[in-house]
């Protein structure tokens, strides 16, 4: 069980776009991983449901997700063919 002072997180799931995995604090900011930084969002959870997520579904308390590592990674110099 979440403790409902603290933070939540949760994912957005859109039609054609990767899930995002967000947090929703306290204060009722709303941050997000991307790339390696916490960005903060500038706008509140209800504009976002509003406005950019409005044809999303919004998931609560997800487990952490797991990286696709099913696609294979090719080698750089694999991938170019030689001249």
């Amino acid at each position: 069980m979440t403790d409902p002072t603290g933070p939540r997180r949760f994912r957005v799931h859109t039609d054609g776009c990767e899930p995002q995995d967000c947090t929703l604090h306290p204060d009722g900011r709303m941050t997000m991983e991307l790339g390696g930084r916490t960005l903060v969002s500038w706008l509140s959870l209800e504009d976002m449901l509003e406005m950019n997520w409005a044809d999303s579904r919004i998931e609560w308390d997800p487990e952490p997700a797991t990286p696709d590592t099913s696609a294979a990674v090719t080698p750089a110099a694999q991938a170019l063919p030689m001249f």
